[in-house]
């Protein structure tokens, strides 16, 4: 096989591989598998929000606690002052009496406070839990969709993978600067890298060629470049 029928074959070998890829891609399956997840990122998305105000409230009834606590321990001292006998004097027991009075006050403020974190942080949990078993549930569901795609798509995916193995080959067979000006074409030129003058046109762009540039192609190498598209041109060599 000669580097002019290299190419023609490797062609070919990209064009059915563009197809293949374009019928999976159309595969309603697909289409399922792609909202699937785009509706679990959405979900995961929702728990980070949840779980950061979940986080949020550990930090406040955390902060909450360690007042009730601290105030908690100064009602002990002022009461063990109380119940120790040493403070006789009656203006400062009756001081002692109003700032207990006013630490306990403090203190069941803090613990409502407490209580009421502790609702919403369960709330918060309760809401967490479902999004996370809404994602466990989007998970299975995306499984079982991804199994069916593989399997329905399995001839496709096969034929997809002997063409990258056949292409790879005869890539390989190709010298290394035409290789990379075939690939470079092939990323600017929409996936059509070659074309063959048929006539007096390249088959890749279909324009009629001068007939000076005509008769330079028939005269030069058999693998030129298509003054019009600038793709690869193949020059059957029965034109010479």
């Amino acid at each position: 096989m000669d580097v002019s029928q290299i190419l023609l074959e490797l062609q070919a070998r990209d064009l059915r591989l563009v197809r293949a890829h374009k019928h999976l891609d159309e595969m309603p399956e697909k289409r399922a598998i792609l909202a699937a997840r785009h509706r679990i990122a959405e979900i995961e998305t929702l728990l980070a929000r949840t779980e950061k105000v979940g986080h949020v409230l550990d930090a406040a009834l955390r902060k909450s606690e360690d007042e009730s606590a601290r105030i908690s321990e100064k009602i002990d001292h002022e009461q063990a002052k109380l119940l120790s006998g040493e403070v006789t004097n009656p203006k400062e027991l009756q001081n002692i009496s109003k700032e207990l009075a006013s630490l306990v006050k403090q203190r069941e403020h803090i613990d409502g406070e407490i209580l009421a974190a502790m609702e919403k942080r369960e709330a918060a949990q309760q809401q967490s839990d479902k999004i996370q078993a809404a994602i466990k549930v989007g998970r299975a569901k995306e499984a079982a969709m991804l199994a069916d795609f593989q399997n329905k798509g399995a001839e496709l995916l096969a034929e997809i993978e002997r063409l990258k193995k056949e292409r790879q080959a005869l890539s390989g067979k190709l010298p290394v600067d035409l290789r990379e000006k075939y690939t470079s074409l092939l990323d600017t030129k929409h996936g059509i890298a070659v074309g063959v003058l048929e006539g007096r046109s390249c088959t890749a762009c279909r324009i009629e060629l001068p007939g000076e540039r005509l008769l330079a192609l028939k005269s030069g190498p058999a693998i030129a470049v298509c003054p019009s598209c600038q793709r690869l041109l193949i020059v059957p060599q029965d034109h010479v």
